[in-house]
C-alpha cells in the first residue's frame, strides 16, 4: 500500500531505509531502524534484487557519513540484543 506504516515498504521499487539513504537523511534513517527496517539481506531497489547495493554498501559508495554511523549503531544494537540470553 502506498500509505504504510511499515518501516520495510517498498514504493516504486525502492525500500524506505533505501529512500532515507538516497537522501543522505540520517535522521530518518535512525527512525526507520528503531521501526525495525531490515538492513541484512535487503537490497535497497527491488527491480535489481541480487545486483543491487545492501543498505551499507551504498551508504558507503555515496559517501553518506552520517548514515553509515547509523546503520553501523542499529548493527551493533542488533547483535547486542541477540547476546542477552533470557
Amino acid at each position: 500500500p502506498f500509505f504504510s506504516a511499515d518501516p520495510n515498504a517498498v514504493f516504486l521499487d525502492w525500500t524506505c531505509l533505501g529512500r532515507a539513504i538516497f537522501r543522505r537523511n540520517a535522521q530518518m534513517c535512525a527512525l526507520l531502524l528503531e521501526k525495525g527496517a531490515a538492513t541484512d539481506g535487503v537490497f535497497m531497489n527491488e527491480r535489481r534484487r541480487g545486483r543491487g547495493f545492501l543498505p551499507l554498501e551504498y551508504a558507503i559508495y555515496l559517501n553518506a557519513e552520517d548514515v553509515v554511523r547509523e546503520l553501523l549503531k542499529a548493527r551493533r544494537k542488533k547483535k547486542e540484543e541477540k547476546k542477552i540470553i533470557f
